[in-house]
């Protein structure tokens, strides 16, 4: 129909009401399909988009030109590519304009549209016409009921034909018909039925959710404390920031919506004793208060520790924490996995994962051992665990998947730190899961050899037990011929039994010392010179033990560890571990570093293993090295003294001096 022309009242009256409509509307959960995005028309060769045609019709409009407004809301209203929120921004401007003419027929319909749409939308009474106002709300009694939803708990959650509403609180205006009403709360069984709303009228709807869990509070003392439910961590409690009691505000976690049933609930904290309560959890539908539970006291909780070896001034640390520097008669601390390590002089000696139990006390042995670097590896790999017993675990270093460890310089790339004695690290193919070798880096012998096939790597023997004498078989009872010191013997005695076996040869007593070198002393029976009887006991005496092995491979890395080990940290065996780190780095013809190690050698001139032994060595050591004058100077002092080679009962090193002094053109 033709519009009629309007009264300049209702021309001026739409330009304001134009002015006041919003360019968009909030979309609302229930409407039919979502957003499809914004629609584009072509005008003239170019692409205008819905939203520009939208606030051109706005400006038609505010400025009086109905028609043209008309004339471009009608094939815009056509387009189904209009987006739910632009059709009603449309249908709005188009329903304004139809008020504004006094079309209201038309004007009604377009209410039904936008209402279909969006059921609670209304025109400003302000700024409505009556008459237009009057055919609005005549459209929304035929179309709309009002439903006012009463909710418990009130927080709970409202869907209604598969769109959560949030404003529940005033009623809400839907659709005459049958719609499906969800409602759902955590903690709560889920409740929906079909709701049928009749047009023009309004109801209420109350719904109680049935609740199937409930918040519990629980409190400890201390705080920090873990809690954990049927074997999950769920939190640790917590200072109540707000507190307005009197005292200290106690420690506590709330757990919301614990389900109803029997469960367990542990408290743990580093140090402490654990305690659990096993509850079985109903709720009061008349009363939903959270169950709050006595606050659980956790006890101190320890194990005792008693440190036995290590030198004086070791840390001993747990967990990383430093606890106790020895000599220590004992220390306390928490039960559970963990990590006890002894360090001296910033050296790690000896690391272990323990297990304590409280209440049952744990001894520490701390015995000095070499620190092994694992590199590409996690950890060490099952065939090798026998290397656990023997070795600390210093670090992991990562390494790159395509390098090569067979080559000394792939190593010298690494970065490792002055405490690493050992370096392991897989093959290529044991990478690849196709082999079971490894290879083994000494940084202090700058060797790398294969692990395969070796065993052990227990600690060498750098002392041992001698009986200071010299004996001769004269084919019948054994004769003392030399005594290194003054004892029970004779120079001249017959030996007769030795721990109380009769002895005809040297090969036999000699056995029967080895048994008794463990117990430092042997019960003997002999001839004194003269003739007379007589019997005592024997006591050996320790001493070092030098062995000139050559190079052995692999056997040499784990020895040349061992020595740097107990040159650090074990004094009494210090001497004769560098002197036979000495010896190893001469057998690998690091000649330098074997001076440099042999000068740190300390023996006093002694018979036996003494400072003329070293004396020998070095000038072993300088004439390996071309430095003949200072190599005569050490072999003349080694030439003219008493002292040993090997053990304090092995042969003299002045012969093999002057052989040497020989050799370099020198009179002995």
């Amino acid at each position: 129909m033709k519009p009629v022309a309007p009264t300049l009242w209702p021309l001026v009256l739409v330009g304001v009401w134009i002015a006041f409509v919003p360019p968009a509307f909030p979309q609302t959960p229930q409407q039919d399909s979502p957003d499809t995005g914004p629609a584009d028309v072509v005008e003239d060769g170019v692409t205008v988009t819905t939203r520009e045609l939208l606030d051109a019709i706005r400006e038609d409009l505010v400025a009086l030109r109905f028609e043209k407004a008309l004339a471009a809301l009608e094939p815009l209203l056509t387009r189904p590519s209009l987006s739910r929120d632009e059709r009603v921004e449309a249908l709005v401007l188009r329903s304004q304009t139809r008020a504004a003419f006094g079309d209201f027929e038309s004007a009604e319909e377009d209410y039904r549209q936008i209402l279909l749409r969006r059921p609670s939308w209304m025109p400003d009474r302000s700024l409505t016409p009556k008459k237009a106002m009057e055919r609005f709300e005549v459209v929304r009694d035929r179309l709309i009921g009002r439903v006012r939803f009463v909710l418990d708990p009130a927080d709970a959650t409202l869907w209604i034909d598969g769109h959560e509403r949030s404003d529940t609180l005033d009623p809400l205006p839907l659709i005459a018909g049958t719609h499906t009403i969800r409602v759902g709360r955590r903690g709560h069984d889920p409740f929906e039925q079909a709701l049928e709303v009749a047009a023009g009228e309004g109801i209420d709807v109350k719904i109680s959710l049935v609740p199937n869990a409930r918040t519990v509070v629980l409190r400890s003392d201390p705080e920090d404390v873990e809690v954990w439910l049927d074997g999950r961590l769920v939190g640790r409690t917590s200072r109540v920031a707000d507190f307005m009691g009197i005292g200290r505000a106690p420690a506590q976690l709330v757990l919301e919506d614990v389900p109803l049933g029997e469960h367990t609930f542990e408290f743990r904290k580093e140090c402490r004793r654990a305690e659990k309560i096993v509850d079985a959890l109903n709720v009061d539908l008349l009363d939903r208060a959270p169950k709050r539970y006595d606050t659980i006291r956790l006890a101190e909780s320890f194990v005792l520790l008693t440190p036995v070896g290590g030198p004086d001034g070791t840390e001993l640390r747990v967990d990383g924490r430093r606890v106790a520097t020895l000599p220590v008669e004992s220390v306390q601390a928490c039960p559970g996995e963990r990590d006890i390590q002894a360090v001296y002089a910033d050296r790690l000696l000896w690391s272990e994962r323990l297990t304590l139990i409280e209440g049952v006390p744990r001894t520490i042995e701390i015995r000095a051992r070499p620190n092994l670097v694992l590199v590409g590896l996690d950890h060490l790999p099952r065939e090798l665990e026998w290397l656990a017993a023997s070795v600390n675990v210093l670090r992991i270093v990562e390494a790159s998947p395509d390098a090569d460890f067979s080559h000394t310089t792939t190593w010298h790339g690494l970065s490792l730190d002055r405490q690493t004695d050992l370096a392991l690290a897989p093959d290529a193919d044991t990478r690849q899961g196709t082999a079971s070798s490894w290879w083994l880096y000494s940084p202090v012998l700058r060797s790398l050899n294969s692990l395969a096939g070796v065993s052990d790597a227990t600690e060498p023997v750098w002392r041992t037990s001698t009986w200071g004498w010299t004996l001769v078989d004269a084919g019948g009872p054994l004769v003392v011929e030399r005594l290194d010191a003054s004892g029970v013997l004779e120079v001249g005695s017959h030996i007769l039994t030795a721990a109380g076996r009769a002895v005809t040869n040297v090969a036999e007593l000699r056995a029967l010392l080895d048994e008794a070198v463990d117990l430092g002393a042997i019960d003997l029976e002999w001839l004194n010179p003269d003739g007379t009887s007589a019997s005592g006991r024997l006591a050996a005496t320790k001493g070092p033990w030098l062995q000139e092995l050559g190079e052995r491979g692999i056997s040499d890395a784990f020895r040349a560890a061992w020595a740097v080990v107990a040159a650090e940290s074990r004094a009494s065996y210090a001497p004769a571990a560098l002197a036979n780190l000495a010896l190893l780095f001469g057998a690998h013809g690091e000649h330098e570093l074997a001076l440099r190690t042999w000068r740190r050698v300390d023996w006093p001139e002694r018979a036996g293993i003494g400072a003329g032994t070293v004396a020998y060595y070095l000038g072993r050591e300088l004439q390996a090295l071309g430095r003949d004058r200072e190599a005569i100077e050490a072999l003349r002092r080694a030439a003219i003294s008493l002292s040993r080679a090997e053990t304090d009962a092995g042969p003299p090193v002045a012969p093999a001096a002057r052989d040497r002094l020989t050799d370099l053109g020198q009179a002995p």
